[in-house]
């Protein structure tokens, strides 16, 4: 029986030395059994204290020692000696010696296993619960007390439903239940959201995971609080539901682009505008859907600015409908983007200023009219009556001054004042017909301002106009010319030039009239919220005539002002 066991077997007399020794003794230290037993005394073999007879009458007759020792080749092995009194062929002690080195080894690594989960368990910032195949307590971490309100002996041994208020709490053992006869999940191994009900009596969301450890028999429950989040989804809902009854009820449009120009949303009252639907819209690129040809690529420009650093503040032009009609929308935009800061899009809102335009078109030619009307009667009643009067005073001062009067010289400054009369009613009338109402009419005021520039400054102004641009609006014509005023003013005023360009063309586009000047230039984007400087009425100018302005200026460089009235104005 000895010589077939696994364990190490020696048998001693009472001074120690070997009596008998196993022949598998090398399956534990490398040595045979011959030269075990030339080391002549077990202490050689497992240590000195092993051989202790006062310490065998205290145990009793058995004793059982831990002993670590190395084989021939130096490895250590972890030994169980189990030392007995016995009485067999001379030998008075029996050593059996079991190499519990893997055990040892498994025992370590399991005592390491259950501090590394104690220590989940007790750090875990959820609520971890065990249960048994009955519903009832095992187990709970540190923070299941504090999210219940129980201690730990007050849960161990309680139903887990005491944790639930109603309806959960009737319901949860028939959970069980099923899944034990069925095997179809309810709650186990899904991710649920519940209520908890806290040893007080309150309650609270919370999130549950449950998973089956079927070796064990037991549950493993995963709880953990969902009020801050159910708060925030909540304030999110209510955001949304405000921002979406924005959207459906504003009575601008709101308009979605993703970064290539495609549609993504755009409200009711959009699809009221235009007649497309979201769901017709949505993907469609905006430009080539929505914009009049002209428009197409200056807007496209302009969006691919927007989706960098420069926003658009009160830009109009014009949308398509989709029975061609066209609307007048000015826009304002804001750059969209994820949680990441990454661009995702643009948001644009517009409001229609078709009609606001078309009464400010109406109101415009009524005043010009009204503006027109009283130039010809200035012209043509009041200045000629004027002169009337000063060819009869002249007649009456050449009289007396032959007559050597004493009133002659009287009569003399009386002529003068007529004559300043008809100067101040001439030059009022010029001032509200500064375009005549005839298709060389832009020419010639354009013409007779340059040389009124060139006299009144120390500036150099020519109008330049290489092919006859014929004009029959005289609204529109008047604006040009007021712009060109305007710019002619600012470019003296602030600019500083020693020569200015007025320039008339026209091409397949429209009529473009561009003022160039030489001076210093100026930062556009200061001086637009400056006042005196006139942008923004030569902007209001122009878009009441439908026209693009453009105002280039590098400071040190000049400026360039572009202003073009398309063909179909």
């Amino acid at each position: 029986t000895l010589e077939n066991i696994s364990d190490a077997v020696f048998l001693t007399n009472d001074a120690g030395e070997f009596e008998y020794v196993c022949p598998n003794t090398n399956i534990i230290f490398g040595y045979d059994d011959t030269e075990v037993r030339e080391m002549g005394h077990i202490s050689r073999v497992l240590g000195d204290d092993v051989f202790d007879p006062e310490a065998l009458e205290q145990a009793g007759e058995i004793r059982n020692i831990d002993r670590t020792v190395q084989d021939k080749d130096g490895w250590s092995h972890d030994l169980l000696v189990n030392v007995r009194r016995v009485s067999i062929n001379g030998g008075t002690r029996l050593y059996v010696c079991r190499d519990i080195t893997e055990i040892k080894k498994a025992h370590e690594e399991l005592r390491e296993r259950e501090e590394r989960l104690r220590a989940i368990l007790n750090t875990a910032a959820d609520a971890i619960i065990t249960i048994d195949q009955r519903g009832v307590v095992a187990s709970i971490n540190p923070v299941t007390e504090q999210m219940f309100g129980y201690k730990q002996d007050e849960l161990v041994g309680q139903n887990i439903k005491i944790l639930m208020p109603q309806p959960y709490r009737d319901e949860h053992d028939g959970y069980l239940a099923r899944y034990q006869q069925t095997g179809k999940a309810h709650v186990v191994c899904n991710r649920r959201e519940f209520v908890g009900q806290r040893k007080d009596g309150s309650t609270f969301p919370i999130d549950v995971t449950v998973s089956e450890v079927g070796q064990l028999g037991i549950f493993t429950g995963i709880v953990r609080e969902i009020t801050e989040r159910k708060a925030v989804e909540a304030a999110l809902q209510r955001e949304h539901e405000f921002a979406e009854s924005l959207t459906n009820t504003a009575q601008n449009i709101i308009l979605v682009l993703d970064t290539e120009g495609r549609v993504v949303q755009i409200n009711p009252y959009m699809e009221e505008l235009t007649g497309w639907t979201l769901d017709e819209a949505k993907g469609r690129d905006w430009f080539d859907t929505f914009l009049p040809g002209r428009d197409r690529q200056p807007t496209r420009d302009l969006f691919g600015r927007a989706l960098g650093d420069t926003r658009t503040r009160g830009h109009v032009n014009s949308i398509v409908t989709k029975d061609g009609r066209e609307r007048q929308i000015a826009w304002w935009d804001a750059p969209l983007t994820d949680r990441d800061g990454s661009l995702i899009g643009l948001i644009a809102t517009g409001y229609d200023v078709t009609d606001r335009r078309e009464l400010q078109k109406q109101v415009l030619e009524a005043t010009t009219a009204e503006q027109r009307r009283i130039g010809h009667d200035l012209h043509d009643g009041l200045t000629q009556q004027i002169t009337g009067l000063g060819l009869l005073a002249r007649g009456i001062q050449n009289k007396l001054a032959a007559e050597s009067s004493p009133l002659a010289d009287r009569q003399e400054r009386l002529c003068q004042a007529i004559q300043e009369a008809w100067e101040h009613s001439r030059q009022l009338s010029h001032g509200l017909l500064v375009v005549d109402p005839d298709a060389h009419g832009l020419m010639s005021a354009l013409e007779t301002l340059a040389q009124e520039t060139t006299d009144l400054s120390q500036t150099t102004c020519e109008f330049i106009c290489k092919e006859p641009v014929l004009f029959d609006d005289n609204a529109t014509a008047t604006h040009l010319y007021r712009i060109t005023q305007e710019a002619l003013h600012n470019a003296i005023r602030h600019g500083r030039p020693t020569r200015i360009g007025v320039m008339l063309t026209e091409d397949d586009d429209g009529i473009t009239l561009t003022v160039e000047d030489d001076g210093k230039g100026m930062d556009t984007a200061v001086t637009a919220e400056s006042s005196g400087m006139g942008l923004r009425i030569m902007q209001y100018r122009s878009e009441l005539i439908g026209a693009s302005l453009d105002i280039h200026s590098i400071p040190g460089d000049g400026t360039i002002l572009t202003c073009t009235v398309p063909r179909s104005q």
